[in-house]
């Protein structure tokens, strides 16, 4: 499905699998989707170069990428479950901003990922067992993570590079096989009641 201009899509319950994408939009077009799955497309799930989006209690699965938001596209994922992603389950670049809301992204690459100058807001979200990051940080891209739990990651919890600024409020880095979050660069991480604890490595290095 391909949307551009003013174009608008509604869906409840529908899938979209076996394409290159299964879902692509631009323009400032508007999709709404209910209990959507987007799965096994051969290199994207969703991608979003513009216009304003929302995915409540969607499932996508089973591709290269899960969900890419770039552009000045902004998007609300609300407790969607966004699983076995080669590489991201969540990309986050551009100039968008996407908030997300429950839900889990497990078994990816990387769970979400963050750059450019992009802005992401997540609330109550499992990060879990991804075999790099669980969230990956970097340029001047912006994350804030609200009861956040990043847990049973390969690589780091998180892991922030080039000069990102993550802020983790009230939520838990656990049980990751490497460094809790990881910090490089001149990135700027801000802590408010934030447990870390049982990591591989270091909890904050």
């Amino acid at each position: 499905v391909y949307l551009s201009d003013r174009s608008v899509l509604e869906d409840s319950g529908s899938r979209f699998g076996g394409s290159r994408c299964g879902l692509a939009c631009d323009g400032e077009s508007r999709t709404v989707l209910k209990e959507t799955r987007l799965e096994k497309n051969t290199v994207l799930n969703a991608s979003l170069s513009g216009g304003s989006h929302h995915f409540e209690r969607c499932e996508l699965g089973e591709a290269p990428t899960g969900l890419s938001v770039s552009g000045t596209a902004r998007a609300a994922v609300l407790h969607c479950g966004v699983r076995r992603h080669e590489c991201e389950g969540l990309s986050v670049s551009g100039e968008s901003v996407v908030e997300v809301k429950g839900g889990a992204f497990e078994g990816n690459g990387t769970g979400i990922a963050v750059s450019e100058r992009a802005g992401l807001d997540l609330e109550e979200v499992r990060l879990t067992e991804n075999l790099r990051f669980g969230l990956w940080a970097r340029d001047a891209g912006r994350a804030a993570l609200l009861r956040c739990v990043l847990s049973g990651n390969m690589g780091a919890g998180a892991y922030a590079e080039g000069g990102p600024e993550v802020a983790f409020r009230e939520g838990e880095v656990r049980e990751n096989r490497g460094h809790g979050v990881w910090v490089r660069g001149d990135s700027r991480i801000r802590m408010t009641g934030t447990r870390i604890r049982s990591n591989g490595e270091n909890g904050l290095f």
